[in-house]
């Protein structure tokens, strides 16, 4: 009976181990993305970015309070995804 509890808990330890190391790689995976989509990912900040900006701007003209919001909001976007898009060359 000690022999079979023994091969049951070198059993359980081996699947532990598999799936942790499983989930170590997918969680790695999924939070460094590659170079390629990476970058299509900040040219789409980037694209965000400038739209808050514009809007932001007309927000200001038109003497809306959510101008000034959206263009710190943009600046912030485009900043952000500069520094990225530097850093991955």
């Amino acid at each position: 009976m000690i022999n079979y509890n023994d091969k049951i808990i070198d059993a359980t330890k081996k699947m532990s181990q598999e799936t942790l190391s499983k989930s170590m790689d997918r969680a790695k995976k999924l939070t460094h993305p590659s170079k390629k989509i990476s970058r299509i990912g900040s040219k789409i900040g980037m694209t965000v970015g400038t739209l808050l900006i514009i809007t932001g701007t007309i927000g200001i003209l038109l003497g809306r309070k959510w101008g000034i919001g959206s263009c710190l909001a943009g600046v912030t976007s485009v900043f952000s995804n500069i520094i990225n898009l530097k850093r991955m060359n």
